[in-house]
């Protein structure tokens, strides 16, 4: 539509991203294939740097008034692309498009033995392109809050924590990947009609909890622990505010899931004490709740042969005594 309104024998929508990214639209009478490569070329189309000078915004530009065809022939885009794939694109006329969330232009082409583009053809071309210009807001923006939800959600499932965002009546907003798999477990903390509650017992305390996080007036964060079953160590929850511009109050759930291994446990005890391989095994040992006395049994060696590795361990870790140097395992933030 753009071409025919043009007279034109080809069109491109390009569209870069604030994060870099780019995206190519292009149609073409006789080089359909040339425009393929055009994002790897962009930075040197002087059309486009034209077109997103301030001057030329909100309006169709015959970009030729400023840049020559000849001088156009001459450059890098011309004969290392245009050329390439035996095309013959000298005239060109555009407007460009600028956004929060990235910028574009909107181009229509002749070949080199066509007639260069005339402000009758500008002003045809300028009913058709300002839709699409809107298109390529909009769409620039649906994008970009799709890769900024994609790449949060990335980094909360990195975490080493379950996390889960709640509003006041428990009903769940998000979960990363560790909070799922508690959910699926169902073994202390379930889904109830999309509701979050927990066994019996503690379902009033987590509502409260959860009350207490999103009042309007001096909202507070609660500590709540959260039987699993017997034998089986409890959920320790984190309940605080969400802070920020969300719409209703809400509250963000933390807590660590006993049962998701931390494999990168022993390399961070070497990057960051410099630790033995062995003074790391009994390290991950003892943080996973096993007596001194376990771990020599385990390992082979005599009560006097694990103290002088555990008073190692202490000397490397500025601890003192065996519950601080355990709390301090526990804390680790993982890689």
């Amino acid at each position: 539509m753009l071409a025919q309104a043009a007279n034109a024998r080809s069109t491109l929508m390009f569209w870069q991203h604030t994060d870099g990214l780019t995206q190519t639209i292009a149609y073409s009478q006789s080089a359909p294939t040339w425009f393929n490569d055009y994002a790897t070329f962009a930075e040197l189309d002087s059309y486009r740097a034209l077109a997103l000078q301030e001057r030329n915004l909100n309006r169709v530009v015959l970009v030729n008034n400023w840049v020559t065809p000849s001088a156009f022939q001459n450059s890098i885009i011309y004969n290392d692309l245009i050329r390439r794939n035996d095309d013959d694109t000298v005239y060109c006329m555009g407007s460009a498009v600028v956004s929060p969330w990235g910028n574009g232009i909107i181009g229509v082409h002749r070949g080199k033995h066509h007639a260069p583009f005339e402000l009758e053809d500008a002003a045809r071309l300028r009913q058709v392109a300002v839709h699409a210009e809107r298109v390529l807001r909009a769409r620039g923006e649906m994008l970009s809050a799709r890769r900024a939800a994609t790449l949060a959600q990335n980094a909360l499932d990195s975490v080493g924590l379950a996390i889960l965002t709640v509003l006041a009546d428990g009903r769940i907003l998000q979960s990363n990947e560790a909070a799922e798999d508690v959910l699926d477990r169902a073994d202390g903390l379930i889904v109830r009609h999309g509701l979050l509650a927990a066994a019996q017992a503690t379902e009033q305390k987590l509502a409260q909890a959860i009350a207490k996080a999103t009042t309007k007036n001096l909202p507070a964060a609660t500590a709540l622990a959260i039987p699993r079953g017997s034998d089986e160590p409890a959920y320790l929850l984190t309940v605080t505010p969400v802070t920020g511009r969300i719409g209703k109050p809400a509250a963000l759930i933390l807590f660590r899931d006993p049962l998701r291994p931390d494999s990168s446990l022993a390399s961070r005890l070497r990057a960051l004490f410099n630790v033995t391989r062995s003074e790391a095994a009994i390290a991950i040992d003892l943080a996973g709740g096993l007596s001194p006395a376990e771990i020599a049994k385990n390992r082979g060696v005599s009560m006097n042969t694990l103290r002088t590795q555990l008073k190692s361990l202490h000397a490397k870790t500025d601890c003192r005594r065996q519950a601080e140097f355990v709390s301090l395992m526990r804390n680790l933030p993982p890689l």
